[in-house]
């Protein structure tokens, strides 16, 4: 989905659907041995990409709902519209995981939440 500030909506992104999205480690392309997070979004019909998100230390992260978390990085906008409350909680976990870990400077990492989510995106 994509946020409309103007309408103050979130909108199918990509048609919508449900997607497989999960907190995944990622190598720095930079190949200095660093490591990152990225936030990693596929529909399960196309198998198309529908969001990636590098996680960041100063990511703002909202849990508007039990079933809806939101988050900012820079000036974009992402969303989820979980199945489940358990669902959103493994997530959220994920991601301040992920957060915990950059900011204490940690170069390895245990497994993150992937599920099957609704996806949201606001450029």
């Amino acid at each position: 989905m994509t946020r409309d500030d103007s309408s103050g909506g979130w909108f199918p992104q990509e048609g919508g659907g449900i997607s497989r999205v999960g907190v995944c480690k990622v190598m720095h392309p930079e190949g200095n041995g660093r490591s990152g997070f990225l936030i990693h979004g596929e529909r399960q019909k196309d198998k198309l990409v529908v969001l990636e998100c590098y996680v960041r230390k100063d990511l703002v992260y909202t849990k508007a709902n039990p079933t809806f978390h939101h988050w900012k990085v820079d000036n974009r906008k992402f969303g989820l519209t979980f199945q489940s409350p358990a669902d959103a909680r493994a997530f959220d976990r994920g991601v301040r995981k992920a957060i915990e870990d950059l900011i204490e400077g940690i170069e390895f990492i245990t497994a993150f939440s992937v599920g099957l989510w609704e996806v949201s995106r606001v450029s």
